[in-house]
């Protein structure tokens, strides 16, 4: 037990080393898992510390959603924390209107892509007659 304190810690200590770099904060819920080596875009391999689920891939909304509902083993202040943290998020969500990109089009009217105020020739005229009796 105790030397399992230990590694946490070395654990909690590397991450802080390597969240050092430039780009985004990292996210408060990694704090609750042991965490290995980046796989690929970002995404990283996840072990919760108490009941020791894995995950290939940890993404935030998952890994929120297991402490706040799904863990039974989660203590209940944990548990707590981020029910009250997630259902704060979903009530100040303010959603960012599109920005709409007017092209610059060139319009044209029907009228100009085709000859329509002229009679179609008499051969179209028929095939189409044919086509539509074929169908009934």
């Amino acid at each position: 037990e105790n030397n399992k304190h230990v590694n946490d810690t070395e654990n909690t200590l590397k991450r802080q080393k390597t969240n050092k770099k430039g780009g985004p904060k990292r996210d408060e819920v990694w704090e609750y898992f042991i965490v290995d080596d980046e796989k690929n875009d970002r995404h990283y391999p996840a072990t919760y510390y108490h009941c020791e689920k894995k995950w290939q891939k940890g993404k935030l909304r998952t890994l929120k959603a297991h402490l706040s509902n799904e863990c039974l083993q989660c203590p209940e202040n944990i548990s707590k924390f981020w029910r009250d943290k997630l259902s704060t998020e979903l009530t100040n969500y303010t959603r960012k209107q599109k920005t709409i990109i007017q092209l610059p089009l060139k319009q044209y009217q029907i009228t100009q892509h085709f000859s329509s105020d002229k009679p179609l020739p008499l051969a179209i005229t028929e095939r189409i007659d044919r086509s539509l009796l074929k169908a009934w």
